[in-house]
């Protein structure tokens, strides 16, 4: 499931919409569907999936941790390498057996526009689409985390 409905009443397909997003920008409308995607991807809030069909956070780990990696390397042809690696990074952690379908719905989302970064003509367009990939996909694991029952049931514990 990639459709949400938004507090105005229009449906969003986030895996139509999240390629336009990265292309040419932000909305609000941006933010309130990492909203609702996040929950749902959780088990939460409206058409909820059972919790053995959610997004794990182990699932993306290490996806997100390469992505806040390439925003701190910044821009060049080693991070254009890795961002194509991604992508089947980002196959294999939402398909592998048993395939799920909070994770297939990640996927379905995530993959487009991740494609739409090497649409910018130059090195600097790409730069901000990648830029703005980044924020989606922390916008919407961030949804996902504070909704999520299993990470909010362990207590934080700050290390010495």
């Amino acid at each position: 499931m990639t459709s949400f409905k938004l507090k105005d009443g229009t449906t969003v397909d986030g895996a139509l919409q999240s390629k336009i997003w990265v292309a040419s920008g932000f909305e609000p409308a941006t933010i309130e569907y990492a909203e609702e995607f996040g929950r749902w991807l959780a088990g939460q809030g409206e058409n909820v999936i059972v919790e053995k069909e959610t997004l794990t956070t182990s699932q993306i780990r290490n996806i997100y941790g390469e992505v806040v990696r390439l925003k701190m390397q910044g821009w060049g042809k080693e991070t254009e390498h890795s961002l194509l690696l991604l992508k089947a990074r980002l196959a294999y952690a939402t398909e592998k057996p048993p395939a799920k379908i909070g994770p297939k719905s990640f996927r379905k989302v995530m993959e487009p526009a991740l494609d739409a970064i090497f649409g910018g003509e130059d090195e600097d367009k790409k730069f901000a689409r990648f830029m703005r990939f980044a924020d989606f996909f922390e916008s919407v694991l961030a949804y996902h985390r504070i909704n999520d029952k299993k990470s909010n049931s362990q207590p934080f514990t700050q290390r010495s």
